[in-house]
């Protein structure tokens, strides 16, 4: 496929591919048995806190996720600015493009989960909230219709839907991607990354006067916008790197570098926990150069397997939304899956939840997502590449 030919078709398969490997992460891992649910079981597996461990590690599927944003937020831009040379972005195009896509369908998740709470207001059992609850549910509630629950640690993992957190960040994101995109510009894409990547290194412990470390508002800052950005910038430089609009080198699309970009994590995480969070981002920068290259080159459609995660991909924004509170009907509805009688009842609990997120997720996506898309969308086939337009 030719240079040309890929501009005309931005939406790539690879990003649905990778996204939807993302989503099934941070489903599978938040679907798996915590804590207090175990507690409730007579016998313990030898092998079940080790497969914890290894599930755990699925919620690597955020990072990945900020970086596939980084891509599809900047591909627009970079397409044109290959094809005409014109680097322009228009403010309000942008974010009427941004929240017609993306806030209906969040507002229509946020008022269900929130009356999910007042049920459990109303039966006692909202232990989440300090008192008065009633007032602290609605300022839950304003905090997450205007997108400010991330300057909280209560509001932000509130909303009866803690994954939204991310969505807080995203939002930020979105705002800070103008003076970036203009720091680029001016500067260059190495000179921007490395100035994100100082951001994020000075802005936890620039925090401290305010923030002390390990209190109760380090989490909001060590997970803040801030901190996140050099991934988010990092899906900037690898589409960037798509369109050529910048040279890499190519270790930055070796497959193999993936696995030594982890093992860094590893490292970084016992002597240099700061770093964490930019190495993560090198780990999904590296595969995403990786899997666009593939997706280019026509492999990666060939496989039924990626293609089945693609289409996961497609309805990410749906899955993403609605499987938590998908599965706490589930316990309301199945007690066994809160309290589980044996280590088999709670895996098939797990699997429950996953299938039946998966399953709202397809029907939420039809009868909601789908009426605020940016473009007409079908689903991938074998040996279908490309869509369109890029979507989320």
């Amino acid at each position: 496929m030719n240079l040309n030919a890929e501009m005309s078709s931005a939406r790539l398969m690879s990003i649905d591919f990778l996204r939807g490997c993302a989503v099934l992460g941070v489903v599978v891992s938040h679907s798996f048995p915590h804590e207090p649910d175990m507690a409730y079981l007579a016998v313990q597996s030898p092998w079940l806190d080790p497969l914890g461990d290894m599930v755990g590690r699925l919620t690597l599927g955020l990072p990945l996720f900020f970086v596939i944003s980084g891509f599809c937020i900047h591909l627009p831009w970079a397409r044109r600015q290959a094809a005409t040379g014109e680097a322009r972005l228009d403010f309000v195009p942008f974010w009427k493009r941004r929240i017609h896509r993306l806030y209906p369908p969040y507002l229509v998740v946020l008022c269900i989960c929130m009356l999910m709470v007042l049920a459990a207001y109303a039966m006692g059992r909202a232990r989440y909230y300090p008192e008065p609850k009633l007032q602290w549910i609605g300022i839950d509630f304003i905090a997450h219709v205007f997108m400010l629950h991330g300057f909280h640690p209560l509001l932000d993992t509130g909303g009866g839907n803690p994954p939204m957190w991310s969505l807080a960040r995203e939002e930020l994101l979105y705002a800070m991607y103008f003076p970036l995109l203009a720091w680029r510009k001016k500067w260059g894409m190495p000179a921007a990354l490395a100035g994100v990547l100082l951001l994020g290194l000075v802005f936890p412990p620039a925090m401290r006067s305010i923030v002390q470390e390990y209190s109760y508002f380090s989490g909001v800052v060590e997970s803040s916008a801030a901190v996140l950005w050099i991934q988010w910038a990092l899906g900037m430089a690898s589409v960037e790197a798509h369109y050529r609009l910048t040279r890499l080198p190519g270790w930055c699309s070796a497959g193999r570098m993936v696995v030594v970009w982890l093992l860094i994590s590893e490292i970084c995480r016992v002597y240099s926990p700061g770093l964490v969070t930019a190495v993560l981002g090198m780990i999904f920068f590296t595969l995403i150069n990786f899997c666009v290259q593939e997706n280019v080159a026509q492999s990666l459609c060939r496989h039924r397997l990626a293609v089945c995660l693609a289409n996961v991909g497609m309805i990410s924004y749906s899955l993403y939304l609605v499987h938590y509170p998908a599965a706490m009907i589930l316990r309301e509805l199945f007690g066994f899956i809160a309290a589980p009688p044996n280590v088999w009842a709670a895996l098939f609990g797990m699997a429950l939840k996953i299938g039946a997120g998966y399953c709202v997720a397809r029907l939420f996506y039809a009868c909601v997502e789908r009426r605020f898309l940016n473009s007409r969308t079908r689903f991938y086939e074998i040996a279908d590449p490309v869509r369109s337009e890029i979507g989320r």
